[in-house]
């Protein structure tokens, strides 16, 4: 990946490996407590879904996708 003059300039190996990470990124997250996404609560410590966390890895899958999507390709 590169810029010029303050363009991204990304190519096709890497918008295939971000797409890549994305796919696992998304499929963690449809496992809800069975993923990777939790936390532990109380004094028993509990393993819930880190709801919040959840919801910062899905902005940030949306603001890649917009990326890629929006990328100049060489």
């Amino acid at each position: 990946m590169k810029t010029v003059s303050g363009h991204l300039h990304i190519n096709k190996t890497e918008v295939k490996n971000i797409r890549l990470l994305l796919e696992h990124v998304k499929s963690d997250l449809d496992y809800g407590e069975g993923g990777t996404y939790n936390k532990s609560k109380g004094k028993t410590n509990d393993i819930i879904f880190d709801e919040a966390a959840a919801k910062k890895a899905q902005l940030a899958i949306s603001d890649l996708e917009w990326i890629l999507d929006d990328a100049n390709f060489k």
